[in-house]
């Protein structure tokens, strides 16, 4: 059975690897033309902290780092619109931490081909509360909105009735959603990942589609709060009922894109899938 160890002491310094990983978006988009995606907002997230970090790796390391996380990035980018322009309204990303898509892809969408659909498509961010009260205050100070249908949820996705929250901030479950969970599968259990998969699926219509990265067996570990890994994620997804997926090795994708990752990313997965069936959560 799950308990409060989701948001335990080890898992307390995930807004800082946020704030890591909203640094290597920054420098990203320093690259200016060759960058994978432009985003503007990483830079105000990024700190002493964050600085420190980066300028303790080695410039083939760090460089390294950039190249796993623009890949990530691009990939979820051209997936999410792919989603959307399919028709799917609903964006549902998990542990989102300093994720800033709602108002990045919300810019990039433009006016004139989403006109009428920015103004449907929903996007709810699940994640602590630590972690919204940083990044809220962080965007009010530059002064962004989005044009999407922006909510924030509180929650312990191993713990907390998702369909519910979800439900209560206008979510429909009738109706195909987009779930992203990016460098989140790793910080759980894999007995929490089966309760917090299983919610998914009952809080999904069919058709829905997820996105994940997932950690595998020669990922090497950035912190000690890895908890999870498999080689088989397609195998793992299947078991809740999503299926008809794809999967990529994230340093291949970043070497045929022209990038070198190094040996920092290898078995990195990077996977999609449909839910084909249904699950009943027992929360």
């Amino acid at each position: 059975m799950a308990t409060d160890s989701h948001h335990d002491e080890s898992r307390s310094s995930v807004p800082l690897t946020a704030i890591a990983v909203a640094h290597l978006r920054a420098l990203e988009t320093s690259k200016g033309e060759k960058a994978f995606f432009k985003d503007e907002l990483a830079q105000h997230f990024c700190n002493p902290l964050s600085d420190a970090w980066a300028n303790s790796q080695s410039d083939e390391l760090r460089e390294h780092w950039v190249t796993g996380i623009a890949t990530r990035t691009l990939r979820i980018d051209q997936e999410i619109n792919q989603g959307l322009e399919k028709g799917i309204n609903q964006v549902i990303v998990v542990g989102a931490g300093l994720d800033c898509r709602a108002w990045r892809l919300a810019q990039e969408l433009g006016k004139q081909r989403f006109e009428k659909q920015k103004q449907r498509i929903k996007w709810f961010e699940i994640d602590f509360p630590e972690v919204f009260a940083f990044k809220d205050d962080v965007l009010k100070r530059v002064g962004v909105k989005t044009e999407f249908e922006y909510h924030q949820i509180t929650a312990n996705v191993a713990i907390d009735n998702l369909l519910v929250k979800l439900q209560e901030k206008g979510h429909d479950a009738t109706k195909p959603s987009i779930w992203l969970l990016e460098g989140f599968v790793g910080y759980l259990t894999e007995t929490e990942l089966n309760q917090a998969l299983t919610q998914f699926s009952s809080s999904s219509a069919l058709g829905s589609k997820i996105i994940a990265t997932v950690p595998g067996s020669k990922f090497p570990p950035p912190t000690k709060m890895q908890r999870f890994c498999t080689d088989k994620p397609l195998e793992w997804l299947s078991t809740f009922g999503w299926s008809n997926g794809t999967i990529e090795d994230l340093s291949q994708t970043a070497v045929r894109l022209g990038r070198n990752p190094g040996q920092l990313w290898n078995t990195y997965w990077f996977v999609t899938a449909f839910l084909v069936k249904k699950q009943n959560s027992k929360l």
